[in-house]
């Protein structure tokens, strides 16, 4: 195992235990639904979190030829993968008694959350030109992209109406299945071009 694997498996362990935590919270939700109404918001924003999340997952990835652990790496991934973890939790209730209305919960909860993505994400674009010397990270198009997503959180964190934020909710995970669809396709015609 070289030295990237090794620490890479510590920061995937808690990005796991993170997306546990939105998949197990959805499916004890939805055994749980003939008591209480779990809807279409909460489903959606986990979705978003567990996307950005592997997201994340994926920039350590490629960051992985100019990480090298040492306490400060260690330091800020942990940063990194507790915040996606605090995030996770906040995103679905676990105490059905107190939100049997998840969408309830979602209006009660939403900001915390997303603005908490907003935040981890400006911090990883930050960490990202700081690691590889702004080389493709603060290019134009991803400059535009990142600032269109966190826009698009910003607007879903301070919507109110049902409508409006399943459509934005739909929008930010469609934008995402679009954008990783592109990047395949552009990673496979480079390839193919070599």
């Amino acid at each position: 195992m070289d030295e990237f694997n090794y620490l890479f498996s510590l920061f995937s362990l808690l990005l796991g235990f993170s997306m546990a935590e939105l998949v197990g919270g959805l499916g004890k939700a939805y055994r749980s639904s003939d008591t209480i109404r779990v809807g279409w918001l909460t489903p959606l924003l986990a979705l978003g979190v567990a996307i950005d999340l592997a997201s994340f997952w994926l920039t350590l990835w490629d960051l992985r030829l100019v990480i090298h652990p040492h306490m400060l790496t260690v330091l800020v991934g942990l940063a990194f993968c507790g915040g996606y973890y605090f995030i996770s939790i906040q995103a679905i209730p676990d105490d059905h008694v107190r939100w049997p209305d998840f969408d309830a919960f979602y209006f009660a909860r939403k900001r915390r959350v997303l603005f908490g993505i907003i935040l981890i994400n400006l911090a990883i674009f930050a960490m990202q030109g700081v690691v590889l010397g702004g080389k493709g990270v603060w290019t134009a198009p991803y400059v535009v992209a990142n600032a269109l997503y966190l826009g698009l959180l910003a607007a879903i964190a301070l919507v109110r109406g049902y409508r409006t934020n399943v459509i934005l909710l739909t929008l930010n995970i469609a934008a995402f299945a679009a954008s990783a669809t592109y990047g395949a396709l552009a990673r496979t015609v480079v390839a193919a071009t070599r």
